[in-house]
């Protein structure tokens, strides 16, 4: 609505308003012939005649304009070419200039129109790419400003919008209007023709809603943020139209940069050396990094410069230049710290290599395979080692980061583990890896903890034995001989049994009465370093077979391919004083080299060695004696822990940031009212109160790997030592990778395949990939969740079988039975588990390279974005009646039937915990966020507060009320992702709601909640959530209520910026524009009767 201050019909020189009030000065003016009938405004006879010296003077003090809403009307026609700039319309009080520019040819010129703001100065629309106006021709012209809006109406027709982040306009000290020149009465004339000149306090309705449709406009967003940057960076003047982009949105090139503008996530500004490198881009590679979702920022380094797009991100520092980084590849950089990160910056792009992509930085590389979970990288001397060996083509993509090695709490070295080998570093050896039989061998002892310690070779060529390999370690070696065997080459010590010789003077009398005594000697590498002669004192009398039980006093160490041992035994028969006399006989010598062709003796019969004959009849019965340090405890008592699986009441707030890395310890108000601590609540807080099966699972793994502070034999442990760390490792199964990966199994249909779990998890395992292994009792996941950890698979015709570690058992193992003809399976562990593919319970399985990094929730802003995910979590007082489209076709992912396999992509999956039952209940889709439809129907479990949240893209919304047992209500969504969205509520019951909007813009997070909002009997509550800056409309059914409106606006760090509330007379429906709170610090309402239409009137609502 709006009243006119000043009312010019330019039919006469006596200027004034129909009822005589506002009369006007009028200098050196001329009646001539008007437009006649203009359309919608009525029959212009005359009008007034500007010659290059007139100008029209108005007297309107500055306390009858409205500063925050005010409209001019006006019928023109320019007669004279514009050279220069011509001012149709200012004053020296409302900061408003309405001119013209030359335009392209002699017949047209172009339209400005500024305001003068405080913070941004003169500025404002022009017409010159979008609408030259033409000499000689009448034209009508309305400009409206709305608290932080201007619209500016050619002919009808809207040809500009323009927004103000801050709209308070600075106040001119005068008290005139000049129609037709400057505030001085004479600059910059107006030479042509004028029928009409209205300057109205508000805004006519028809132009109003128009001008209220334009917020979602892209000139509206690029304008305010081109306003907004200003602060920043100053782009210049627009050089071209605005035109679309790769990405389906829309740009605006500057002199100075440019604006990108998509519906999904807003306007954003990118310039410099980021800009020019991005107009170099090939259309695939933008397309890759998506759409622009931040202006230019700080990296973690202060001389790092970066944009993000919504699937990447462009780096620059002035060593590197700029470089993309998109992808898989770009959320594990995010994820491991960007350029605060050992990777530091890229240096290029990612490249194809084999069967996936590689990414250089400053400090390594990563790499990620097609259709992997996670991208990973490799620096250092292990990077070097795995580059030096053959990459990725030779020995596969790695499985980790490079972690630490751990012997206790103490860090003894790192490991990369690869899908081929695995390369361990230590700070005095260096870097060297192990693959194949000989990798599983080391990895079955301890790995670089057991009694081998680390690797001080690479695999390598057996002298002496074709086609055998070895790799030494600092304490031993392995050496593999193909079908021959993988033998363990500890450090050993040399033990004789028993000595069996001739009768040294083969008399009949005298039989068997040898007087022996032995020479020993062993040699390293022709270096003698054992002499000794037995016994010590005398010899053994009147035998030929004695029993010494003697061990060299010389351990040798074969960690060296080179390393060679002679052992030499020479067996005498002493004659002095003996009843025949004579020089001492030899009975005989034995001599063997133990090197690696032999495994230093472990190769004939594991290093046991029965009557080897040595010269002149000599047996000898000797072993090469491994000194071992695990002894014959078990494989369960040695990698498996002995404490049954117990439950964790609640899981605490710090043991959850503990666990996820996008999580802050303590009182952070940002976590605590984002979606992150609704997860908190109804996903991870009771997560381990029936046991902690996954964790300690997990945790196992760890161990296994020498990557946790636990070392092996675990059995030897308490709960109370190791209960904190199950429950760290316990949330992992719900964070973003585990989660996601899950989905992406369910979608390929992997959760619904016994016999494929089985031949996926042993490939894993025997790529050093270890699996956690998860079944349930019924179809959708649930019945007793629970978690193993296999350690050997075994095949016997279509029986196979997975032997299991089960948390839940303290002693001996468990089996996994599997029917490959019928694709089904079977567990008993106490309790009874089975299934097939399309009934029964679920098996699935999750391996290491999914749980080996800290892990951030499920509704990280980042990998929802990359995957364009949408996550619903809904509390545990209310039940999933049912999951449809729009068209009533199920996407209840837990209700999956046989005959809608082909729809599993387009399906909310349920995650609740793979081994218990949250308080809550979490369903994730993926690929379907930019429109999203769906219904879905709630039906009450107990009479409770009932929460209801859904995270989209960067966007999140929570609905809260109570609901009855029993009761149902419907969740229709429609649209989500876009801007004309709807989320309509039914419920069978009157109450009110609570709502809740939050949406990361760029560095800031914008956070809108509506308190008391009434929704009556079998009557909808509508709500549409509008993205960017564009508000909320809501149409309530419940009658009238005065209900609460708060807006919070946290900066990058969540830091609270601002935090204002109103109260709003609420009754049917209305239009919320809380930019304006941003702009003026006041909250602009208009009444409205259908979600996206028309308003009805608008109001201006005063914070409390």
């Amino acid at each position: 609505m709006s009243t006119k201050i000043i009312d010019y019909q330019l039919n006469s020189l006596d200027v004034k308003n129909p009822d005589e009030s506002k009369k006007a000065t009028v200098k050196n003016c001329q009646l001539v012939d008007g437009p006649g009938n203009v359309t919608g405004w009525g029959k212009f006879t005359h009008a007034l005649q500007f010659n290059g010296t007139s100008v029209i003077k108005s007297s309107v003090q500055k306390s009858e304009y409205n500063f925050k809403q005010f409209t001019v009307r006006t019928i023109f026609k320019v007669s004279s070419r514009v050279t220069s700039r011509v001012n149709l319309f200012e004053t020296n009080s409302l900061p408003i200039a309405i001119f013209f520019l030359p335009g392209s040819n002699a017949n047209s010129y172009y339209l400005n129109v500024s305001v003068n703001s405080p913070h941004y100065g003169w500025t404002g629309p022009n017409t010159k790419f979008d609408k030259e106006l033409t000499l000689n021709k009448w034209t009508r012209l309305e400009v409206a400003y709305d608290m932080d809006t201007i619209a500016v109406f050619v002919d009808g027709g809207q040809v500009m919008t323009y927004a103000l982040p801050v709209g308070t306009l600075k106040a001119g000290t005068g008290g005139t209007a000049f129609i037709g020149a400057w505030v001085d009465g004479a600059k910059y004339p107006f030479i042509g023709d004028m029928a009409l000149f209205e300057l109205h306090d508000g805004i006519p309705s028809i132009l109003e809603n128009r001008l209220d449709a334009s917020r979602a406009s892209e000139q509206w967003h690029i304008s305010y943020k081109f306003e907004e940057f200003r602060k920043d960076r100053h782009l210049g003047t627009p050089t071209a139209k605005l035109s679309r982009e790769t990405n389906g949105g829309y740009i605006q090139t500057y002199t100075g940069g440019a604006i990108l503008y998509n519906r999904y996530f807003g306007a954003f500004a990118m310039y410099g050396a980021i800009y020019a490198y991005y107009k170099t881009l090939s259309t695939a590679l933008k397309r890759e990094l998506g759409e622009l979702i931040s202006d230019e920022q700080a990296g973690n380094s202060s001389s790092v410069r970066k944009n993000v797009f919504r699937s990447g991100a462009i780096y620059w520092s002035s060593a590197t230049g700029a470089r993309a980084v998109t992808g898989q590849i770009y959320v594990d950089y995010c994820d491991l710290g960007e350029d605060a990160s050992v990777m530091r910056l890229p240096t290029g792009v990612a490249g194809r290599v084999s069967s996936g992509k590689q990414q250089v930085f400053q400090g390594g590389r990563m790499y990620y395979k097609n259709g992997a979970a996670r991208a990973f990288e490799v620096h250092g001397s292990i990077l070097a080692r795995f580059l030096a060996i053959g990459g990725p083509s030779k020995f596969g993509f790695p499985l980790t980061d490079e972690k630490d090695v751990k012997n206790g709490s103490r860090t003894v070295g790192k490991l990369s583990e690869f899908e081929n080998c695995s390369i361990y570093w230590a700070g005095s050896i260096g870097a060297f890896e192990v693959h194949g039989a000989i990798r599983d061998k080391y990895h079955s002892i301890g790995g670089a903890i057991g009694s081998l310690g680390f690797p001080t070779s690479n695999e390598s060529n057996v002298p002496g034995s074709s086609g055998s390999k070895m790799n030494s370690f600092q304490n031993g070696s392995i050496v593999w001989f193909g079908s021959g065997g993988t033998f363990i080459c500890y450090p050993f010590e040399i033990h004789i049994t028993r000595i069996r010789v001739r009768d040294a003077d083969s008399d009949i009398i005298f039989k068997d009465d040898s007087d022996i005594y032995a020479k020993i000697i062993a040699k390293e590498n022709g270096h003698q370093v054992f002499s000794s002669v037995i016994p010590q004192n005398g010899t053994y009398s009147n035998t030929t077979e004695k029993t010494v039980n003697y061990t060299l006093n010389k351990t040798f160490t074969p960690n060296n391919i080179n390393k060679k041992v002679l052992f030499d035994f020479q067996a005498w028969d002493s004659d002095n004083g003996r009843p025949f006399g004579g020089g001492d006989d030899n009975l005989g010598r034995f001599s063997l080299e133990l090197n690696a062709a032999n495994a230093w003796g472990m190769k004939g019969n594991n290093g046991i060695f029965n009557s080897s004959n040595g010269s002149h009849s000599l047996k000898l019965d000797w072993s090469v004696r491994p000194k071992i340090r695990q002894g014959a405890m078990s494989d369960r008592d040695y990698y498996f822990w002995g404490v049954a699986n117990k439950g964790t009441n609640l899981i605490s707030w710090n043991t959850y940031a503990a666990a996820f890395r996008d999580v802050t310890t303590g009182a952070n108000f940002f976590d605590h009212a984002s979606l992150k601590s609704t997860f908190y609540e109804l996903a991870v807080k009771e997560l381990a109160a029936g046991g902690n099966c996954f964790g300690m699972s997990l945790e196992g793994i760890y161990a296994r790997k020498c990557l946790s502070r636990f070392g092996k034999p675990l059995n030897r442990f308490t709960w109370n030592q190791t209960e904190r760390e199950f429950n760290i490792k316990h949330q992992y199964q719900v964070g973003a990778a585990a989660i996601w990966w899950f989905v992406g199994q369910f979608i390929s249909g992997n959760t619904h395949d016994p016999v494929g779990v089985f031949e996926e998890s042993q490939h894993n395992y025997n790529c050093g990939n270890n699996p956690v292994i998860c079944i349930s009792q019924n179809y959708d996941f649930s019945g007793a969740p629970h978690c193993i950890l296999p350690h050997q698979w075994k095949k016997n015709g279509d029986n196979w079988e997975i032997v299991c570690f089960d948390p839940n058992v303290t002693s001996g193992t468990r089996s996994i039975l599997i029917n490959r003809r019928t694709n089904s399976y079977s567990y008993n562990n106490g309790r009874a588990y089975s299934g097939t593919a399309w009934s029964g319970g679920r098996l699935q399985y999750m391996p290491w390279n999914v749980l080996n990094r800290e892990p951030r929730t499920p509704v990280w802003d980042i990998i929802l974005l990359v995957l364009a995910g949408t996550v619903l979590i809904f509390a545990d007082s209310g039940e999933t009646e049912s999951l449809t489209d729009s068209r009533g076709r199920n996407l209840d992912g837990g209700s999956l039937a046989q005959n809608q396999a082909s729809q599993r992509a387009n399906m909310f999956v349920p995650v609740s915990g793979f081994d218990s039952r949250a308080n809550g209940q979490s369903y994730f889709q993926k690929g379907n966020a930019f429109s999203n439809d769906f219904i879905h129907k709630i039906k009450g479990t107990k009479n409770a507060k009932f929460d209801y949240s859904v995270k989209n893209l960067t966007g999140e919304f929570k609905i809260h009320s109570p609901i009855l047992r029993g009761e149902s209500e419907t969740y229709d969504v429609r649209g989500l992702g876009e801007g004309n969205n709807s989320v309509t509520v039914l419920s069978k019951n009157h109450k009110t709601y609570d709502l809740e909007f939050s949406q990361k813009i760029g560095k800031e997070t914008i956070q809108y909640r509506m308190e008391k909002v009434p929704a009556d009997t079998n009557k909808d509550l509508k709500i549409q959530f509008k993205p960017g800056k564009e508000g909320i409309d809501l149409i309530s059914s419940g009658g009238s209520t005065n209900a609460r409106f708060i807006t919070k606006v946290f900066d990058e760090n969540q830091k609270l910026k601002q935090d204002k509330q109103f109260i709003l007379p609420l009754e049917g429906g209305i239009r919320l524009r809380p930019t304006t709170v941003l702009s003026t610090g006041d909250l602009l309402t208009s009444k409205i009767d259908v979600i996206g239409g028309s308003i009805l009137g608008s109001s201006i609502i005063k914070p409390k």
